[in-house]
């Protein structure tokens, strides 16, 4: 009898698979199919809790159907309190599995709820109820004794939704792993094809491909896995992958930039930034509407982590040009986006396709073009051929590089955190502050405790005025958005407790200078502020000032800032 049961239960487990095999495909064509049957599609239907447990810890989406008779007592009340407060949620990811009646959820693995259906011979209704639903005829058909009711469904999932990362994938092949659903990456390769469109499926022993604004290519320091049936459903960045992605034209990210991304070249957050970024976690990772982000200053800190070699000897190469234009006005400091970035990098990994190559001509140029506008207002470049530039050796520290090594790329990651945090702030700033009619020149000391600053020292009537007095606020900028290696551990990672208090207080004052649509401070972030001003304590007061700001910057910007990043002590 045990095993005419185990046998049952392994059939509903490959018939559920199979199912959500043949309804995957379905999402990869958003024209014809809405989101919202999309969401609907997005899960493997399942009757058994057993068969449920092993879904959700191979991370796949669950829908449990079953009987009413079969279902345990109160489990409507269950459903709901699966989805649980947002702000009580674990903020980081399990790498094991839990039971899908937890008394709470798990992120990482989303269990979209428990719906009244059948067993075995529902299999079959369920999946024409389904089908039907992407209809061309529009005209789904509900059979009797099936509801899905929104409001039990899994809060964390329905929430991921809205980053509308389903309508930017490629429609080409879907890959064939179990693991969540990722965009399909374009393969890079040596040769002059290498250009076009290559879609290729995802490794079977590869959990993701890695975030689309976060982590691009992967290098020997990502940990490989070996091929196996059901990956675990941890992310992970590809080994020595070289490939590329299409870039989200909304600046939101399907990687959870809120927080530490855990590659093994990235610096840490500095204590009360990676706090800060847990509660921003719960309350905006991917609710973010669709908009354009503001681009990055220099490429984005997890690409320069992970991506391949022959990408990092490019940026390399042009870093000190790219670099110097940061001490221009903020005006004359043009964003980029991380596919732009991608681009600029990517130049000198292939050669320069042919004239027949209409596709892999168009990208070549469209990476010209990107790193003449990013250096058009640099005095004299157009004196500068770009090309000559990119046959030189790549530098770093005023050393030749010929192995791009662990050190170099913690370094080169901790200076894009720390040259996009104030350049982040600086474009926050020009979207929260009002400029005066006339400059008022405030020569007041600073208060009693030397640690606060009045808000007429702050006070600008034109942007490079406001963009020198932030400058004046934070000193360990050295009135420029570039750091030097040597600066660091200065600021908000400073050792000294009087200065890291200083400095949190001074972005705290300059938030209270934003008039122009500045979201309303917590009245606990008041307190801390206080508390942390009166008895020079820190407390949480500088994860509160973080949260603060973080708050403002996602609901101008629709996106993670980037936000301060400690060097290890030995690296």
């Amino acid at each position: 009898m045990a095993r005419v049961v185990f046998l049952k239960r392994q059939i509903l487990e490959l018939y559920g698979r199979l199912m959500w095999l043949e309804l995957r495909p379905l999402l990869y064509d958003p024209l014809a199919h809405p989101r919202e049957t999309r969401e609907v599609l997005m899960g493997a239907v399942v009757g058994k809790l057993e068969i449920a447990e092993r879904f959700y810890r191979a991370g796949i989406p669950v829908w449990l159907v079953r009987e009413d008779h079969l279902m345990k007592p109160n489990w409507r009340d269950d459903a709901v309190f699966l989805a649980g407060v947002r702000d009580q949620m674990p903020p980081f990811r399990r790498t094991f599995g839990v039971n899908v009646h937890a008394s709470f959820p798990d992120p990482s693995r989303p269990i979209l709820g428990h719906f009244a259906a059948g067993d075995v011979q529902r299999y079959g209704v369920a999946y024409e109820y389904l089908v039907s639903l992407c209809s061309s005829k529009g005209e789904p058909w509900a059979p009797r004794g099936m509801e899905f009711p929104r409001e039990f469904a899994h809060a964390e999932y329905l929430a991921s939704l809205q980053d509308d990362r389903v309508d930017e994938l490629q429609r080409s092949a879907p890959p064939l792993s179990f693991a969540l659903m990722d965009g399909i990456p374009e393969q890079f390769v040596d040769e002059e094809e290498g250009w076009g469109d290559a879609a290729r499926d995802l490794p079977l022993g590869m959990d993701s491909w890695p975030a689309e604004d976060g982590p691009g290519m992967g290098t020997g320091s990502a940990s490989t896995s070996t091929p196996r049936a059901r990956p675990q459903p941890r992310t992970s960045y590809a080994p020595q992958g070289k490939f590329t992605r299409e870039e989200r034209k909304d600046g939101a990210a399907d990687r959870n930039k809120f927080v530490e991304s855990g590659v093994d070249c990235m610096p840490r957050m500095v204590k009360g930034w990676n706090e800060a970024g847990l509660r921003l976690s719960a309350r905006y990772f991917a609710r973010l509407a669709p908009k354009e982000g503001t681009g990055y200053a220099l490429p984005v800190p997890e690409h320069l982590a992970t991506i391949d070699q022959a990408f990092i000897r490019t940026y390399l190469i042009f870093h000190e040009l790219l670099v110097l234009r940061l001490d221009l006005p903020l005006k004359y400091v043009p964003p980029l986006s991380a596919k732009e970035w991608r681009l600029v990098m990517g130049r000198g990994v292939l050669k320069k396709p042919s004239a027949t190559n209409k596709r892999g001509l168009k990208k070549w140029e469209a990476g010209q073009a990107v790193l003449a506008e990013a250096l058009r207002e640099l005095p004299n470049i157009k004196n500068i051929d770009l090309n000559n530039v990119q046959k030189e050796h790549p530098t770093w520290q005023g050393r030749v590089v010929d192995s791009v090594t662990r050190r170099i790329r913690i370094e080169l990651a901790w200076e894009s955190c720390e040259v996009n945090f104030r350049y982040d702030l600086l474009a926050l700033d020009k979207q929260r502050y009002s400029l005066a009619e006339e400059s008022v020149f405030a020569f007041s000391a600073t208060s009693g405790d030397g640690l606060s600053m009045t808000s007429e020292e702050l006070t600008a009537s034109t942007w490079e005025e406001r963009q020198q007095r932030i400058f004046g606020l934070f000193p360990h900028w050295e009135s420029s958005l570039a750091p030097r290696l040597s600066s660091q551990r200065v600021g908000f990672e400073s050792q000294d407790l009087r200065v890291r208090v200083r400095t949190w207080l001074a972005l705290w004052e300059l938030m209270e200078t934003w008039t122009l649509g500045r979201v309303p401070p917590e009245a606990d972030t008041i307190v801390a502020v206080e508390s942390m001003r009166m008895e020079l304590m820190r407390g949480p007061g500088g994860s509160c000032i973080a949260f603060e700001f973080g708050r403002n910057f996602v609901e101008a910007f629709r996106r993670a800032p980037v936000v301060p990043h400690a060097l290890p002590e030995v690296y």
